[in-house]
């Protein structure tokens, strides 16, 4: 008896989430920088906590990626990410021939 096949997570779903999570990092740092020139201490200090869980969360989803990526067939780079993208809006045919 097979373990049921897990689907592959949609590419542009996953990327999406990975860009948002890279712009909540970007406005974090932003937030950062105007505490760091106002020199608001525990501005900076309370950012370096918020900063660390937002980089705790893209390696998590980078990990998941390539996870997906390897699950796909395809490697853990940018080539891989182009053919697992280009493979979910042009999948190849019935018998596995375009």
């Amino acid at each position: 008896m097979t373990a049921p096949r897990v689907p592959a997570p949609d590419p542009a779903r996953t990327l999406k989430a990975e860009v948002a999570a890279y712009e909540t990092l970007l406005d974090l740092l932003r937030v950062e920088q105007k505490a760091l020139l106002t020199a608001d201490a525990p501005a900076v200090q309370a950012s370096l906590a918020e900063k660390g869980r937002q980089v705790d969360l893209l390696r998590q989803l980078a990990d998941e990626r390539s996870a997906a990526l390897r699950q796909a067939g395809f490697t853990p780079d940018a080539a891989g990410i182009t053919a697992w993208l280009a493979a979910s809006f042009y999948p190849p045919p019935p018998g596995g021939r375009r």
